[in-house]
């Protein structure tokens, strides 16, 4: 259950980053993890580190990390940490 809500917040954490309506304590999450990622694409953040950047618990931030692989923005290495996937490489037209 907790999932779908992160899911959807998800969503509406990349909605609200374009409109700067007051964002919800789990869509603020998103963004500044998001914002950790795209600053420094070598990051290696942990549910505990998330943590400790969102505000939130760890268990809380493991589950927005997992939507953001969900996404294809992140990939959590065998470690369980995780990372920034590598942007897809752009096609040019022929």
């Amino acid at each position: 259950m907790l999932s779908n809500i992160i899911r959807y917040t998800f969503c509406s954490a990349l909605s609200h980053e374009f409109s700067g309506e007051r964002m919800s304590p789990i869509a603020a999450a998103v963004h500044k993890l998001r914002e950790v990622y795209l600053e420094a694409p070598s990051s290696r953040l942990s549910a505990r580190d998330a943590s400790q950047i969102a505000g939130l618990e760890p268990a809380t931030c493991q589950i927005i990390l997992e939507v953001l692989a969900e996404a294809r923005f992140l990939s959590q290495s065998p470690e369980g940490v995780f990372v920034r996937r590598p942007d897809p490489p752009v096609k040019r037209a022929s």
